[in-house]
């Protein structure tokens, strides 16, 4: 494939760095060159292997030459390529891919250049990035970038905006998006930080030349469809204007040079690259520096890797207290190993070197620090929770909680600090302050949702209070009703409440440290809670009330003013109808006392009238009262009237018994009456008068009446015709 050519596939910039004219050519013989200034220009920039051309040929339908992964790993794009998009006026830069092992001397001066020609001409950068490389300087092509911010702005003190989007391969949904956002635009901050800007540039930012996009793309051999449908949606975003993210909405094409006159125009912008001082290919002794302390800082970072694994392994359990420590020790013997072998060497590509050889070890430690930072964290958080829950809170004697909640959590944070300072390495930029301030808020809303929850758990023991003797009071007034009953359950309502906020009051401010606002907030929350509670439970009393009004009745109407029960036989009618009258008098007044709801708001001046009883349910409940007060009178005065048998003198029994013993004794001799007659009457008898002595005579009279109607009815007028009436 190597070897394979393409139509559309136009060779820019050769391998060793010369123009060609194949791409003026072209232009001259195709319909693309009229195309005038209606074109864009995109370049792709990346490590080699990283899947540049075949991200291209996904995305604007190209044919650039892709390595096969069957074969051995080598480049496939040398110097820069160039093609059109497959039906839109888009040019497609495919730059040689960095740090391949083909171009063993003078690949960085290289690619510096390539990558400085690709931001002159183009309006979007491409930069192709591993996601697991992000932080690396030569991973994440920092060092290209450095050199194209500086040299761009020296050059061609550009003015209008560039736009790069990174574009990170190979991410899964396991890392975090922000995360890898942020980590590169701190770096692109860095970068800038550090370039050497002319005077008009010095306090300016990146983001006044460049516009940073981020595309997150998924592994393509894997995840071969996903990836599909994120390169279609990204090439929907090049060739499609109305999308809300279009790519190129900040390049006017009238800014571009006409498509007949762009080949001259990239000649002169490559010859001036070339000729720049600043990164003009190397001197050889500047080539054999780059060459020499690469190697020697590659023998060192292998001859430490079983050290580093070591160190690895000693933290793979949990914290260790020497990681800092022996992270230093590592680090102090490559610096000395580097410095002994390359100090006869240029002191620049040397200083680079080394700073390149610290960032690798420090970027392979700070995976593990990250780690025990994790940990660590990890046991304050668990630490502060196990303190929290051994501080008891009573809530009849809280004391002052959160007292103890600070001194737990300043205990922890001290000791969480003293052990992060462990696992920091001495000589890294590791940013500990912003760790300590996450851990701090991070303990601040664990004290402070213990102390939420304590604070409901309290109010709501105190809530269960108010309510139950709220409930008390009420059951013990619904017991004895009395006219009173408003004025003695609203004073109550009140010293209830009253005291209760006291309580609470002194508890917010005290053990809790609660500002005035927010306690005056639970306070009014209380008062509603426990008027509603109130209200709800009147409610549900008031569907009991005739249950309660008949008890009233009954203790008025059966029992004198001392509450001792009346004897209904000592009592006359009229007495009795005289204690019915008052009773029910009595209650029909408490009714409608009761009609009213008369308990005031806590904090209210005036009372709202509500009604608790409707006039329609007022008069339901007094008929079916009425109904019931009656039948008590008529109760009593059928108590009253069985009592008359017992009203005659024993002395009279006596007397009749002796006069009658003798009739008795021969009706008692006589079979026919005594079988027939006595025994029969004597058990109507005996059933009649316990019918009277229990009070149910009316209903013997009534029954009399009824035979004798009947015997009326039926023997009338037979016995009017001999003569009888009855």
């Amino acid at each position: 494939m190597e070897n394979e050519q393409h139509s559309n596939q136009i060779q820019v910039i050769t391998e060793d760095g010369k123009l060609c004219e194949d791409f003026n050519n072209y232009v001259k013989t195709t319909e693309f060159g009229k195309a005038g200034k209606n074109y864009h220009i995109i370049s792709i920039i990346g490590n080699q292997s990283t899947g540049k051309s075949t991200l291209l040929n996904r995305v604007f339908g190209t044919t650039f030459d892709v390595m096969d992964a069957s074969r051995v790993r080598k480049q496939t794009t040398k110097g820069i390529l160039v093609s059109k998009d497959q039906d839109q006026n888009i040019l497609v830069f495919d730059v040689e891919g960095a740090d391949s092992k083909e171009r063993w001397d003078g690949h960085e001066p290289f690619e510096q250049c390539t990558a400085l020609f690709s931001l002159v001409m183009s309006q979007v950068i491409l930069v192709n990035i591993w996601t697991q490389e992000v932080g690396r300087f030569t991973g994440s092509n920092y060092g290209v970038l450095k050199v194209i911010f500086e040299n761009n702005l020296k050059l061609f003190k550009q003015e209008g905006f560039k736009k790069l989007i990174f574009i990170l391969r190979d991410y899964d949904d396991s890392e975090n998006q922000d995360t890898i956002r942020n980590t590169i635009k701190q770096d692109v901050h860095k970068i800038w930080g550090e370039i050497s800007k002319p005077k008009e540039y010095l306090a300016s930012n990146p983001e006044q030349f460049f516009e940073f996009e981020f595309v997150f793309l998924t592994n393509y051999k894997w995840q071969r469809k996903i990836f599909e449908e994120q390169t279609n949606d990204l090439r929907q975003r090049f060739i499609e204007p109305t999308r809300g993210d279009y790519v190129f909405t900040h390049h006017d094409s009238d800014s571009n040079v006409p498509m007949d006159g762009l080949y001259l125009f990239m000649d002169n912008v490559w010859t001036t690259i070339k000729d720049c001082k600043d990164i003009n290919l190397p001197s050889q002794k500047t080539l054999v520096a780059n060459l020499r302390c690469t190697d020697i800082k590659n023998e060192i970072i292998v001859s430490l890797q079983e050290r580093v694994n070591a160190l690895k392994g000693k933290t793979s359990q949990g914290f260790y207290a020497e990681f800092g420590r022996e992270g230093e020790q590592i680090l102090n013997e490559a610096f000395q190993s580097f410095d002994a072998q390359t100090e006869n060497y240029e002191k620049t590509v040397v200083a680079e070197k080394r700073k390149e050889l610290s960032n690798t070890l420090l970027q392979a430690l700070f995976e593990v620090y990250e780690r025990q930072i994790s940990h660590i964290r990890k046991t304050a958080v668990a630490d502060l929770n196990a303190r929290l829950a051994e501080v008891k809170v009573n809530p009849d004697n809280i004391g002052n909680v959160m007292e103890k909640v600070k001194k737990a959590q300043n205990e922890v944070y001290e000791n969480f600090s003293r052990s992060i300072q462990n696992v920091v390495v001495p000589g890294s930029d590791w940013n500990t302050e912003l760790v300590l301030s996450e851990v701090k808020q991070q303990m601040d809303e664990t004290a402070s949702m213990f102390r939420e929850k304590q604070l409901a758990f309290i109010l709501k023991q105190k809530a269960t209070q108010v309510r139950r003797e709220l409930e008390g009071e009420t059951v013990r007034l619904f017991n004895n009703l009395s006219n009173d009953f408003w004025t003695v359950l609203d004073n109550f309502y009140n010293e209830t409440l009253r005291t209760t906020e006291g309580f609470i009051k002194n508890m917010l401010s005290d053990s809790f440290e609660l500002n005035s606002d927010l306690i005056q907030t639970q306070v009014k929350n209380l008062n509603e809670d426990a008027y509603k509670d109130l209200e709800s439970d009147l409610k549900n009393r008031f569907q009991e009330l005739s249950h309660f009004m008949l008890k009233r009745f009954r203790n008025i109407f059966s029992k004198n003013e001392s509450g001792v029960p009346l004897n209904w036989k000592t009592l006359k009618p009229e007495e009795i109808e005289q204690k019915y009258v008052h009773a029910k008098k009595e209650c029909n007044e408490l009714l409608q006392n009761l009609k009213h709801f008369a308990i005031r708001k806590r904090g209210d001046d005036y009372l709202e009238k509500r009604t608790v009883l409707s006039e329609k349910e007022y008069e339901n409940l007094t008929s079916r009262l009425n109904e019931d007060f009656e039948h008590e009178f008529r109760e009593a005065e059928r108590k009253r009237s069985a009592s008359n048998v017992g009203a005659i003198p024993k002395w009279f029994w006596f007397v009749l018994l002796f006069f009658a013993y003798d009739n008795i004794l021969n009706w008692i001799s006589n079979p026919f009456i005594l079988g027939f007659l006595i025994y029969p009457l004597f058990i109507i008898g005996c059933l009649i008068a316990l019918a009277f002595a229990t009070g149910n005579g009316d209903g013997i009279k009534s029954m009399f009446s009824g035979v004798l109607s009947l015997v009326k009815v039926i023997l009338g007028p037979r016995l009017q015709k001999v003569g009888i009436n009855l």
